[in-house]
């Protein structure tokens, strides 16, 4: 294409396109490839140089989520600080800033970080009209960096304000349904955060079915899947142990199974995914001391697999039931799990990938 390879602005068209076939897609290749045509524009040195490196933060941050490379995300914050010194009165570049800082903030555990996060996303929200079509995924953006600035300083009002905003987002809503699932999600995180630290027993059902609505939303395929999946898995897990009767621990491992498939279009997801994973297993070895988890389609690779069954009876208050040759190997194959996630984690983190206790946060709607 002549027009590609002579001019800033025609590079800049494709690349938006290549970002839109990745999101259709999950085709690293496409997002790989916008990334090339946007750097060329911004070194072109013509056009508009602000919309190009934009448009190159955000690629570089869905390369990020996408991959797990540090590497993306800091240069994706650079970009972004770039186009925000010739353009600074644009709020959806202080709001693709903000939640960019607000996922560098898993990494350095930072309280200065965290707090631009959330002083560029409070700027971003303001200056942004309620009936603006990114007004939801800005609020929510926002929301999320609160509760992640809670988790910093143990402020509850911080938390109650985040629960607050992403309620907000969910009644402005979006037409996207990947961005209507995003706004769920982050709700969703947030409640949990509640039920955790707040003692809000009644959260943990609510961010279930936050997570279920988001779940169902989201389009077939959509990058996000896994790290959904893997947070609804984990909710799950924990309704069994505190109020289930074990039905949610059975979907929990189904759920649990789907994130680590998901999670081989995203491999920055696949560490947490089979860490929740292994998590569920060993919760249903303490709990029934058998192997039949361990003999269903969770281990592929064991040729001594079984059915799950489609129920666990209700679990008792008695004592705990005892070992046995079938225990153990239910143990061995959590064990396992947790050995790959580990092995994961540490193939990951050579890229810069970095673990942590707090739950994946879908991006929201721009």
């Amino acid at each position: 294409m002549t027009d590609v390879e002579s001019h800033p602005d025609a590079w800049d068209e494709a690349a938006v396109r290549l970002v839109e076939q990745w999101a259709d897609t999950a085709d690293p290749g496409a997002l790989d490839a916008a990334i090339t045509l946007l750097r060329h524009a911004v070194d072109a040195g013509s056009g508009d140089r602000s919309r190009y490196l934009s448009h190159l933060g955000s690629a570089l941050s869905y390369r990020h989520q996408l991959a797990g490379d540090a590497d993306s995300l800091r240069a994706a914050i650079d970009a972004y600080r770039e186009a925000l010194a010739s353009a600074p009165a644009r709020p959806g570049l202080l709001s693709n800033l903000g939640e960019a800082l607000t996922r560098w903030f898993e990494y350095t555990d930072d309280a200065d970080v965290i707090g631009e996060a959330v002083s560029m996303l409070r700027a971003s929200t303001a200056a942004t009209a309620s009936s603006s079509p990114h007004y939801a995924g800005r609020l929510s953006n926002l929301g999320t960096a609160l509760a992640r600035c809670f988790e910093r300083t143990a402020d509850s009002s911080l938390l109650t304000e985040s629960i607050q905003t992403h309620e907000r987002a969910i009644e402005a809503g979006t037409e996207d349904r990947a961005g209507q699932a995003a706004l769920h999600a982050n709700l969703a995180n947030a409640l949990v955060l509640a039920f955790r630290h707040a003692e809000a027993a009644g959260r943990l059902g609510e961010a279930v079915s936050e997570y279920r609505r988001a779940a169902v939303l989201l389009p077939t395929g959509h990058p996000h899947t896994a790290g959904l999946l893997a947070a609804l898995g984990s909710a799950l897990v924990e309704v069994s142990l505190n109020d289930g009767d074990g039905a949610e621990l059975v979907e929990a491992l189904a759920v649990l199974r789907a994130a680590v498939a998901a999670a081989a279009a995203t491999p920055a997801d696949l560490p947490a995914s089979l860490a929740e994973l292994a998590t569920a297993l060993r919760v249903l070895f303490t709990v029934r001391g058998d192997a039949t988890a361990c003999w269903s389609q969770t281990c592929p690779a064991n040729p001594r697999m079984g059915e799950i069954p489609p129920r666990i009876p209700p679990i008792g208050t008695g004592s705990w039931p005892g070992w046995s040759r079938r225990s153990e190997q239910q143990s061995h194959c959590a064990q396992d799990w947790m050995r790959c996630a580990m092995a994961s984690a540490s193939s990951a983190r050579t890229c810069g990938w970095r673990s942590t206790c707090r739950r994946p946060t879908p991006r929201s709607a721009r």
